[in-house]
């Protein structure tokens, strides 16, 4: 089934009430909602893919009202405790990654007027200006360019950029390989695309990330609690033990001294199930944190008690800004049509057809 047609097969049924019958059965106890960054609205600019991780300021606003209808909007300390209750109503938790500079300035001034808790999960090269915002730069190159050409892993491979379509496949093809660099190979290969190119990559986490006095303000606020997303924003899978230990570990301990706040929860960057794995699991829990994060999709059911160090989460960007989707996600009615209800947390056998 192509994915217009499932779009329109979404918007079918839940215009039918199909997503009020499947959160019975598929909606779990409730969602935690992953988010990236918030703008002020589209700008009318090409795009590739990176639009993906984007909600408007309006529309995060217009999602909370909605939301706040049918569910309690609860902070993730609350989670443990919510599944081992009998509260009849769902839940939901807003997590945003990264520690871009509008989760302040544009999502925190929303949530505060709507009195919704959130977690903010910070990677640290974010507030100290190490952001290697790759795809951003890369976004912006192609776009640019309608050649272009790098070299990787010893071989030389180019791409012509002819058409939307053509930079399209390029973004993902160059997204792959920074997706499977550890930090030295990743920045060998940031000089050799951006840099050859004329593009400070540097300079967008400049623009794009909170600063700490940001962090700060925001923990002091009872409705915000800060998580850690590791120090430099890459695979945790792709490192040795020790290294990928120290991500974890250290950033806990550098935002709770600058930050001045108790660190209690984790999100794995990129959190794919080849970014983080039961290693990292493991690690999170060693390192003391109550609960980790991925970017697998899935509700939240009782049976997560077990795998608190693995929780999936609905991807906000991909709910196309609009409530239809949001429906259909949060009432597994979207995961059950894409076959995601099947994925789980852990490489384990499903529990009553739920996500672990």
């Amino acid at each position: 089934m192509t994915p217009a047609a499932k779009e329109i097969i979404t918007r079918l049924l839940v215009a039918g009430g199909a997503d009020r019958v499947s959160r019975l059965y598929y909606g779990g106890r409730g969602s935690i909602l992953m988010f990236h960054r918030v703008v002020d609205g589209p700008d009318g600019a090409e795009r590739l893919h990176n639009d993906a991780l984007e909600v408007s300021a309006s529309y995060l606003e217009q999602m909370v009202r909605f939301l706040a209808k049918d569910y309690a909007f609860i902070p993730l300390d609350g989670v443990p405790a919510y599944l081992r209750g009998n509260d009849r109503r769902r839940f939901i938790c807003l997590t945003f990654d990264d520690g871009y500079r509008e989760t302040f300035t544009l999502a925190y001034p929303v949530l505060k007027k709507q009195g919704a808790p959130f977690t903010v999960y910070v990677a640290t090269c974010f507030p100290e200006q190490r952001a290697v915002l790759w795809h951003y730069a890369l976004e912006d190159l192609l776009v640019a360019r309608e050649h272009v050409e790098v070299e990787v892993d010893g071989v030389r491979r180019a791409w012509r950029l002819q058409s939307h379509d053509d930079k399209l496949a390029a973004f993902d093809d160059l997204s792959n390989c920074f997706y499977r660099a550890d930090p030295r190979r990743r920045d060998q290969l940031c000089e050799a695309l951006f840099s050859a190119n004329g593009i400070d990559v540097a300079a967008y986490g400049s623009r794009m990330a909170m600063s700490w006095d940001q962090v700060a303000a925001l923990a002091r606020d009872p409705l915000v609690s800060i998580g850690a997303h590791a120090l430099s924003h890459v695979p945790l899978a792709s490192l040795p033990d020790a290294e990928a230990e120290r991500e974890m570990a250290d950033s806990k301990r550098i935002i709770e001294e600058r930050a001045g706040c108790a660190v209690r929860h984790f999100s794995y960057p990129f959190g794919s199930r080849g970014a983080a794995g039961p290693r990292e699991f493991a690690l999170a829990r060693k390192t003391g944190y109550v609960t980790a994060t991925t970017t697998r999709r899935g509700n939240i059911f009782p049976e997560h008690l077990g795998h608190l160090f693995a929780l999936p989460r609905i991807d906000t960007g991909r709910t196309r800004r609009d409530l239809t989707f949001l429906r259909s996600q949060v009432s597994g009615l979207r995961l059950f049509m894409t076959g995601h209800l099947g994925r789980m947390a852990l490489d384990a056998p499903t529990t009553a057809g739920r996500p672990l």
